[in-house]
């Protein structure tokens, strides 16, 4: 592998080879209760705010793989606050009631109505990939969308691989 920063290996076209697995979808979102710990700060923090709330959730018996989905929710737009400023809540969807602790917050989110579109990815480095293909799904469309509290859902690997939705919420007219 060639040695150099994250974001410049980002910026490596031989490593693309993300795959769409469906269409864009615009789809209203139901409200669901999540287990958040917030991290702010570049991408590679983020791993410690998931190990705090897998342990936590581990601790609650929130092991089913098919309910207690992982997310991660972004509070703000890379684009205007810059990687550094960058928040974002390591999150698991909780289908029961749990105590938060002082690390682990328990919030309602809600997303409405979001363009959501599932990728298949081979590497860490083709996030940036599927979130510019959202974003420019958005604006070819001329959708008026947010990036304050858009989320990406990690689903099952498949063929070993990062299977994520990309979730992007419209402003209500």
């Amino acid at each position: 592998m060639k040695k150099g920063t994250i974001a410049q290996l980002m910026m490596e076209p031989q490593l693309r080879t993300m795959k769409r697995l469906n269409e864009v979808k615009i789809i209203e979102l139901r409200p669901i209760t999540i287990a958040q710990v917030q991290h702010k700060g570049d991408f590679q923090g983020i791993g410690r705010a998931y190990s705090k709330l897998t342990k936590w959730a581990n601790q609650q018996g929130m092991t089913d793989k098919s309910i207690n989905k992982t997310l991660t929710v972004y509070k703000n737009d890379i684009d205007e606050v810059g990687i550094e400023n960058l928040e974002q809540g390591a999150s698991i969807i909780i289908d029961k009631t749990c105590k938060p602790n002082n690390e682990v917050n328990i919030i309602e989110f809600e997303p409405g109505k979001c363009a959501v579109r599932r990728y298949e990815l081979n590497s860490f480095f083709e996030f940036k990939d599927v979130w510019t293909d959202m974003k420019t799904f958005t604006d070819n469309h001329e959708l008026d969308f947010s990036m304050s509290g858009s989320f990406e859902v990690y689903q099952p690997k498949r063929n070993n691989k990062t299977v994520v939705d990309i979730c992007i919420p419209l402003k209500k007219n």
